[in-house]
This record gives C-alpha cells, sequence and structure tokens, in this order.
C-alpha cells in the first residue's frame, strides 16, 4: 500500500497551525509557566494531526504519522531559521529545547498514526 501524501501535508501543517493556536496565546498570557501547555499542545495538535492522516489507509500507519511530524517540522523551522539565522548563536539549552520540540512532535504524530491503525483495523474486523 501506498502512503497518502495528500493527506500527510495537510495533516502536518493543519496540525502545526494548530499548536501554534494554543501557544502563541499561551506564551502572551502565562509568561515562563507555559511550557506544560506547549508540551501538551505538542502532543495533542501532532497526534490530532497522525490520528487524521491514516483516517483512510490501509497500511504503514506509524509512518505516516512521523512523516506528519517531520513535516510539520519542516513546515515551521525551515522558515523561521531562514529568516532569522540563530544556529550559530544558540546556545546548548535552547538547542536542546529545539531537539526536544522536534522529537515531541514527531513522537505525538507517531503516537496519533499507531492509535489511527488500531482503530481502522478494529473497525476493519
Amino acid at each position: 500500500m501506498t502512503i497518502n501524501w495528500k493527506r500527510v501535508v495537510i495533516a502536518a501543517i493543519w496540525s502545526e497551525f494548530l499548536l501554534l493556536s494554543i501557544y502563541i496565546p499561551s506564551k502572551l498570557y502565562a509568561g515562563s509557566a507555559h511550557l506544560p501547555i506547549a508540551i501538551i499542545a505538542m502532543l495533542g495538535a501532532m497526534f490530532l494531526g497522525g490520528l487524521w492522516a491514516v483516517r483512510m489507509s490501509e497500511s504503514r500507519f506509524v509512518l505516516q504519522g512521523i512523516l506528519v511530524g517531520i513535516i510539520a517540522n519542516f513546515v515551521f523551522y525551515v522558515p523561521l531559521f531562514a529568516l532569522i539565522p540563530i544556529w550559530p548563536n544558540m546556545d546548548t539549552g535552547a538547542l536542546s529545547g529545539h531537539v526536544f520540540a522536534v522529537v515531541t512532535k514527531i513522537l505525538g504524530a507517531a503516537i496519533g498514526g499507531y492509535v489511527g491503525g488500531r482503530l481502522r483495523k478494529k473497525s476493519a474486523a
């Protein structure tokens, strides 16, 4: 079976916009206490994206979820780092925060793909 690239890309973009719509207000209003909200928003938004991406798929559910997470990271980080070259000036704490965000997004989307696959198999049975 093939990967439904259209659904994967749409889910990645949709998930990233959902994440930003939660993250930006929490950053503005909660200040430094926004980190737990950001982590939950990352996992939740990417979970929903992975779940939606595999809805019409027949196989490779986790792979499609992982692809949603990877593409969502590219949707956000490539334009950001192209506009603002911050890598040379980034300390290790900020870099580890970005790595944590990338891994969290991919993990959330992979879990969404897994759960979507389980639900799909359960409904087919």
